[in-house]
């Protein structure tokens, strides 16, 4: 695999290993990120909570991963900072393009993680929006709010 030795070799099984890995945390991100969009539209404030929480944790979990890919691709090429081409160039032919489609998809995976989180960010922003004309109407229409035939006693002020 590396011609570096046992070490290099291990590390970069190891790196295959959590690339592999990095882009199962991608998949799943992206499918949490659908499932907080669909508890938005739903309007299903327990499942987003639960949702948000899970996306944390998830993205913890991301960051631990690149850390250590970072580590194995210094063990494999011998380089600080080396990315992912240097680590190619360290394999033998026949493995260089297993480990750049890997590469390739993992990337794949990224975007479009990253194209889920625009739109939820979009859909997010419109729905704060929303919700914040709805209180403007309500607090600037004479009889906006509805009337339930209790005094309440709140004051509301309008500037805050």
């Amino acid at each position: 695999m590396v011609e570096s030795g046992v070490d290099g070799a291990e590390a970069a099984a190891s790196l295959v290993r959590g690339l592999h890995a990095e882009r199962a945390l991608l998949e799943e991100l992206r499918s949490r990120l659908v499932e907080q969009r669909a508890a938005l539209a739903a309007d299903d404030t327990v499942t987003l909570e639960q949702v948000v929480q899970e996306i944390g944790r998830t993205l913890l979990t991301l960051r631990e991963a690149r850390r250590q890919r970072n580590l194995l691709m210094e063990m494999v090429t011998g380089q600080v900072g080396a990315g992912l081409a240097e680590v190619a160039e360290t394999f033998s032919a026949g493995e260089a393009e297993p480990f750049r489609a890997l590469c390739r998809d993992l990337h794949a995976a990224a975007v479009a993680a990253s194209r889920e989180l625009v739109i939820n960010q979009t859909a997010l922003r419109r729905a704060i929006e929303s919700g914040e004309r709805f209180l403007q109407h309500l607090l600037t229409v004479p009889g906006g709010l509805p009337d339930t035939g209790a005094a309440s006693g709140i004051l509301l002020n309008q500037r805050a």
